[in-house]
């Protein structure tokens, strides 16, 4: 998507020593995500929260992870005792790993995760840069995703039949 925009200066010239006018057009570029988020990818934020939260600590804990990473921080560390909400460490291993399994992080390495860009974008993110890498990280196309979210099953089905 691109914008051009034209100006009108007045300019001497050398020569004759007269103003003229003179136009100059700016071309700017404005990058666009591909297909909206809900195209893109089978899931939404929000249906990751309906998923995952189920307590006040639950969304507490939710709302610090998500605030952990900002538009220069893509890879963060989520430990337990980093957290500032009382929580067991048990029920914050389980927070982590339904997390995962909604796909809305990943984990690079012990206690190093990553946020799904398709799913929730931080504040200033370059949305196309972190989808691109997360793609190319984790090996997933955006027809991939597309083709996942218009061939989600309901829950206890079998390719398509319930049981």
């Amino acid at each position: 998507m691109s914008n051009t925009r034209i100006m009108t200066h007045q300019i001497l010239n050398q020569d004759t020593g007269e103003l003229e006018h003179k136009e100059y057009s700016e071309k700017k570029d404005k990058s666009k995500l591909k297909g909206g988020f809900i195209l893109m990818y089978p899931k939404t934020y929000e249906e990751v929260q309906e998923a995952v939260l189920k307590s006040n600590t639950d969304i507490k804990v939710f709302h610090w992870i998500t605030n952990r990473f900002t538009y220069k921080i893509s890879e963060t560390s989520l430990l337990h005792k980093d957290c500032p909400t009382q929580i067991s460490q048990p029920m914050y291993s389980k927070l982590i790993a339904k997390l995962i399994d909604e796909e809305y992080l990943k984990r690079i390495s012990k206690g190093i995760y990553r946020l799904n860009p398709y799913i929730y974008l931080p504040y200033h993110a370059d949305g196309e840069a972190l989808q691109e890498e997360w793609s190319s990280l984790f090996g997933l196309s955006l027809m991939d995703n597309y083709k996942r979210k218009s061939n989600k099953q309901p829950a206890g089905s079998e390719k398509g039949k319930l049981k």
